[in-house]
């Protein structure tokens, strides 16, 4: 009997250390793009008072840590890459199994996506890989995939478990931007065109409108304001006219709508890296239209003098260091431009005269643009402190080519570089970056 016992607790202690090993090495294995977007709102649950829904529009359209320095919000943005309304509704109900916000704000773009439930590819798994299992996760899982699916939803080490080759230091890298992301890049587009309220939509399914009232009764029973947005994007024809429907819907459940489609936020020939997703200057500033909205209509506090709120303090300083990283790392002048959009930048530039660059008429309309909201006086002594501070000994080495350009107003006709720019931090006035750039006839430029 002795031995039997002791055979049966060896057996138990085997299989504890079988599952400790296989839930390491699937935490190991797993990709981390869920676990890094998610964490900051996993650790602080307890204290976000805003939360953003929807798909890419809004992911790349909203940054809650400008929020946070603008008004004191403590915002998350929980939407997530092409994501499908009923995928919304579900991230909405399982994110308030952790967390009770003042305000969830839906964007509805995602009306204008496609019929079906989920994307249908690996980013499916952003929002639900780092999803703690529980009832709400397995009912969702349930609902939004074949069964032959479920499975990898639930334990997604059977996805991941050949990921060996992919492992990498982008696994540790967690998101500063509070659930938002960037994305980096210049497109022209049109505004979008406003339909006539008449015109009907014949893919708007009885589907997206059962997961839409699922969405607004749930933020009834638990007693949470509801805002349904459309962020501003270069929409189609067909889309704008979802608009209507949108806005009698909210009329119909007494539901708040701000519609910034045709509000004049947002330059369209700058904000936007393609014709949908806003580039960091673009969110820039719906982010601050939509904070002062939030301000203007809801009972949400300014946390900024409050102690247990230092964390989103902490989160802002790593944030605006991740936005001085993308300055010195840009290399396309276009997206250097546009990335000066920023009101925290301001900035003095040069362009050597008879340069080729005043034939390109884009750049010519972005310099004009950065240099009516955004010019600053710099000083010798600003730029002798802000090399003295680098470790970079090239730029060190251009200290009287800076000072020269400065006192001169011009660059040099023996120096290579078309433009040179001084980007100034304006709340500590301090330069942040020192840039030039090339531009050939062949209309490719570079950083030197």
């Amino acid at each position: 009997m002795e031995r039997k016992v002791r055979e049966l607790i060896s057996v138990v202690v085997f299989m504890l250390l079988l599952v400790f090993v296989l839930l390491k090495v699937s935490d190991l294995l797993e990709r981390k793009n869920s676990r890094n977007k998610y964490a900051m709102f996993y650790e602080n649950v307890d204290k976000v008072d805003v939360l953003f829904f929807g798909p890419s529009v809004p992911l790349y359209g909203i940054c809650p840590a400008e929020l946070w320095d603008d008004f004191g919000i403590a915002a998350y943005n929980n939407a997530n890459e092409s994501e499908r309304l009923a995928t919304t509704y579900w991230v909405i109900k399982n994110s308030l199994d952790y967390c009770r916000p003042g305000l969830v704000v839906v964007d509805m773009t995602a009306l204008a996506w496609g019929a079906e439930k989920t994307d249908g590819t690996l980013k499916d798994h952003n929002f639900l890989d780092s999803l703690p299992l529980s009832a709400n996760k397995v009912r969702m899982v349930m609902d939004l995939f074949p069964e032959k699916e479920r499975a990898e939803y639930i334990w997604n080490f059977i996805l991941y478990h050949s990921r060996w080759p992919e492992l990498g230091k982008d696994d540790d890298e967690i998101n500063c931007r509070m659930g938002g992301e960037t994305r980096i890049g210049i497109k022209y587009n049109s505004n979008p065109r406003i339909g006539d309220p008449k015109e009907s939509r014949n893919d708007l399914s009885d589907e997206k409108i059962i997961y839409l009232d699922k969405i607004a009764e749930l933020c009834k029973e638990e007693n949470i304001n509801l805002l349904f947005t459309f962020l501003p994007y270069s929409a189609h024809q067909g889309d704008i006219v979802l608009r209507e429907f949108v806005k009698k819907y909210c009329q119909d459940n007494q539901i708040d709508y701000l519609d910034m489609l045709d509000k004049n936020i947002v330059n369209y020939k700058m904000d936007y890296m393609d014709e949908i997703h806003l580039n960091p200057a673009g969110a820039k500033k719906v982010t601050r239209y939509i904070g002062k909205y939030i301000v203007d209509h809801y009972d949400i506090e300014n946390r900024h003098r409050d102690v247990k709120y230092a964390v989103w303090n902490d989160n802002l300083q790593k944030y605006m260091e991740y936005k001085k990283q993308l300055l010195a790392e840009e290399k396309n002048i276009y997206n250097y431009i546009s990335l000066l959009e920023d009101g925290d930048y301001g900035i003095v530039y040069q362009v050597k005269k008879d340069s080729q660059l005043y034939e390109d008429e884009k750049i010519v309309f972005l310099l004009d643009d950065v240099k009516r909201e955004n010019m600053y006086d710099v000083t010798a002594k600003m730029v002798n402190q802000y090399l003295s501070d680098m470790e970079n000994e090239e730029q060190k080495e251009k200290r009287d080519l800076y000072l020269e350009v400065l006192q001169s107003g011009c660059i040099p006709e023996d120096v290579g570089s078309d433009i040179l720019f001084f980007v100034i931090d304006k709340k500590k006035g301090k330069i942040v970056d020192i840039a030039s750039f090339t531009f050939a006839s062949t209309y490719q430029n570079k950083r030197q």
